[in-house]
């Protein structure tokens, strides 16, 4: 892939004056909750000062420099991702909390932040970037075996292009121990939680958010989703879910879906706080439940080298 494009060169410029400005570390101890005003700013950021991030564009690029910025105050290893979509190019901006083990594997955690052409996505999907952005903050100062990794995905309105690419280029080692992957979509609108699935290699992931929405007094319904980026990852065979919302007789992503009025002031924070316990519970309880797949990893290299 080119990479002597003006508008990804300028977007790495940027980004290395962030990552190695003085003083960028952990800026503040993480609180223990959600913070519903920070979550705000967050979409007034991205759906309202940045506005319509449709891929390829400027302000998709915008966007992309404004979380990486938010990932590095955190203490996180951040890099940003360029990837072709189409005829056009984006960028994934990739977060690292490294685990305790080398050998636990990783849960992914991820958002898309692009909108389409005639929309500032503030639900779909500033809402889902914001509460990864606030998961980040709260698990930073966490301590976790398997190694956490948050994905703010671009491209997603064009066919899923930021997690196609990135699930698709993942070595097939890191496939195989993943730990799974939580996928974030429209989560600030409605009263109906929502758990999207494609097939059944999410089943116990799927019981593990069921489950910890249960312990939340959080009602959930099921149903089959794909056409969002954990759909990319459970073509690679990783455990993908999505965590999303609705209203009962509206449209998945609310009366706003693809629409110039998908505005900052029409998302529910509430809404929003609901799907960040269960995403939080849920990657907690993923992170202490070693499974198979990961165990196997410890005897799978010796195995083929003795073939």
């Amino acid at each position: 892939m080119p990479h002597n494009l003006p508008r990804l060169l300028g977007i790495g410029l940027l980004l290395g004056l962030i990552l190695f400005a003085p003083g960028h570390n952990r800026t503040e101890a993480a609180s223990v909750a959600f913070d519903p005003e920070r979550a705000l700013a967050h979409i007034a950021a991205l759906a309202g000062k940045i506005g319509i991030r449709q891929v390829g564009t400027p302000n998709e690029g915008r966007a992309a420099v404004y979380l990486a910025t938010q990932f590095v105050a955190l203490g996180l290893d951040t890099r940003i991702q360029p990837l072709p979509v189409y005829h056009l190019y984006s960028q994934n901006v990739i977060a690292v909390k490294p685990g305790q083990d080398a050998e636990a594997g990783t849960i992914y955690i991820g958002a898309h932040y692009d909108s389409v052409q005639w929309g500032p996505g503030a639900n779909d999907n500033a809402s889902g970037t914001a509460v990864l952005l606030e998961a980040a903050r709260l698990l930073a100062n966490e301590t976790f075996s398997p190694t956490l990794t948050f994905i703010a995905f671009g491209g997603e309105e064009m066919g899923l292009g930021g997690s196609s690419y990135f699930a698709g280029y993942l070595p097939p080692l890191e496939q195989y121990v993943a730990r799974g992957m939580i996928n974030l979509d429209c989560v600030g609108w409605g009263t109906v939680q929502a758990i999207g699935f494609v097939n059944e290699s999410a089943d116990r992931l799927v019981q593990k958010a069921v489950d910890n929405a249960a312990a939340l007094n959080i009602p959930v319904t099921l149903k089959k989703v794909v056409n969002s980026d954990h759909a990319s990852f459970s073509q690679v065979k990783i455990p993908a879910i999505l965590l999303y919302s609705y209203a009962p007789d509206e449209q998945v992503c609310g009366p706003y879906y693809h629409q110039s009025t998908d505005t900052p002031e029409t998302v529910d924070v509430a809404q929003m706080e609901r799907v960040a316990q269960i995403l939080l519970a849920t990657v907690r309880d993923l992170a202490d439940d070693l499974p198979e797949r990961t165990l196997k990893y410890l005897w799978l290299p010796m195995q083929r080298g003795g073939q």
